[in-house]
C-alpha cells in the first residue's frame, strides 16, 4: 500500500473515471498518483451480459418447479 505525502491523513483520495470497460483509470487528487482499478462483479465476467440473461431464466426455472406438486398417482398440480 502506498502513502500520499500530500494529504493529511496520508491515504490518497482517488478520483476513478466511469466504467467503460473492465478497468477505469483514477488519479489521487492530492498528488496526482494514477492507478487503474478493476471494473467487475464477483462471479461475473466483464462483457459475458448472456452468461446474466441465461443464469436469470435457470433462476426462473427453478423458481416455477419449486411451485409444482407432482403427486404420487402423477398429477400435476400448478400453484
Amino acid at each position: 500500500m502506498s502513502y500520499c505525502d500530500e494529504a493529511q491523513t496520508q491515504a490518497h483520495h482517488f478520483v476513478i473515471a466511469a466504467a467503460t470497460g473492465p478497468t477505469s483509470p483514477g488519479r489521487c487528487t492530492h498528488c496526482g498518483e494514477a492507478k487503474d482499478f478493476q471494473n467487475w462483479v464477483p462471479g461475473l465476467d466483464w462483457g459475458k451480459s448472456a452468461d446474466v440473461r441465461f443464469n436469470k431464466e435457470q433462476q426462473r426455472q427453478r423458481r416455477l418447479a419449486q411451485q409444482e406438486t407432482i403427486y404420487p398417482d402423477g398429477e400435476l398440480e400448478q400453484l
